[in-house]
């Protein structure tokens, strides 16, 4: 029985540094291209704008 307690324990651990890591470069990409996504979204309002 505790066998099992601790492998829940374990691959909850890596559940959550698997999800942790994932929101991280998640973020990173989203920091990184944030001024060309802002530049796009601009031309398309003017574009539609217009």
């Amino acid at each position: 029985m505790a066998d099992d307690l601790q492998t829940a324990q374990h691959f909850i651990f890596v559940t959550q540094v698997y999800f942790c890591a994932m929101y991280a470069v998640v973020l990173w990409d989203w920091v990184i291209s944030i001024n060309r996504e802002f530049v796009y979204v601009c031309a398309f309002i003017l574009i539609s704008i217009f």
